[in-house]
């Protein structure tokens, strides 16, 4: 059972994180549109920059999963799993 500072802590990595994928974010809808690079599919900077972060994710769990496969330790960068249950 977590313990209130213990669930704070995870908040506040949690919110972290989602602050630095937000910033990520717009900064790849910006480069997208300073190099017009949404202009060959018509298609906006925003949703392009939301399917790359889409794509970083899916990478993610592939990956992760590939090292659960072959028993390799995944070490994160960020604490986390402080609450597990």
């Amino acid at each position: 059972m977590c313990n209130e500072k213990s669930k704070h802590f995870l908040w506040a990595v949690t919110a972290q994180k989602e602050n630095k994928m937000a910033s990520l974010e717009n900064d790849i809808a910006r480069l997208i549109n300073k190099h017009s690079r949404e202009a060959d599919s018509n298609t906006p900077d925003f949703i392009l920059a939301e399917y790359i972060m889409a794509c970083l994710s899916a990478f993610e769990v592939a990956s992760n999963r590939r090292e659960v496969f072959y028993k390799v330790e995944h070490k994160p960068t960020i604490e986390t799993g402080i609450c597990n249950g």
